[in-house]
């Protein structure tokens, strides 16, 4: 089946092709042909399909095996601990982060890519080490895994939303640190919306 389309915005990567494709000939789910609109209408026939974008975008698309975009862009509004190699230089890294984003009291501040297997002291930050840093906001590093994370002292007044099922299916591994799993859950937001309509978290597994 033939399927053609027109009255589009098309874009094709092919800088030859910039501002040049009109309409997009696709023939058995592939695409065959891209040119001027009259070029292309020639290969219409009885059973083609005329589709009418009326001045949408038409562009490439792709199919991704496992990714996490939205992982990815929350990844740039945290504070990435890879290349920490020791306590202090995380403690360094969450007194900057503070100071430099000017964050305001009570808001929540989270750290990614934290492996405490690849630290000097071969052990996990307590939660009494992030309060000598940060006091009056609460405080998240998750694990580069993405199942386990570390609150401090500010960030346990999460424990009433355990209780009121808004963390459902949570497993408290250890008092100190508190760490908390979060493997094997469908739907999960570890964190409030913190800014203007803004989820700084949210993790979804589809199991």
């Amino acid at each position: 089946m033939k399927k053609i389309y027109i009255n589009g915005k098309f874009i094709t990567l092919e800088e030859n092709e910039k501002n040049k494709v009109e309409a997009i000939l696709v023939e058995d789910k592939i695409i065959s042909k891209v040119g001027t609109k009259k070029e292309i209408l020639k290969h219409q026939d009885k059973q083609t399909k005329i589709i009418d974008l009326k001045g949408k975008t038409m562009m490439p698309s792709f199919i991704d095996a496992h990714s996490h975009f939205f992982g990815v862009a929350n990844n740039f509004m945290q504070i990435s601990l890879e290349e920490c190699s020791n306590i202090e230089e995380i403690k360094e890294k969450l007194k900057e982060f503070k100071q430099n984003n000017k964050i305001d009291k009570n808001k929540w501040i989270i750290a990614n890519n934290y492996d405490q297997t690849n630290l000097e002291e071969k052990r996990n930050i307590q939660k009494e080490e992030i309060d000598e840093i940060i006091k009056e906001n609460p405080v998240v590093i998750q694990n580069k895994s993405g199942h386990s994370g570390i609150f401090n002292t500010k960030g346990l007044d999460l424990k009433g939303s355990i209780k009121e099922g808004k963390l459902a299916n949570l497993i408290i591994l250890d008092k100190n640190p508190l760490e908390i799993e979060i493997d094997k859950i469908k739907e999960i937001q570890v964190l409030e919306t913190i800014k203007e309509g803004e989820t700084l978290y949210k993790n979804i597994h589809n199991i």
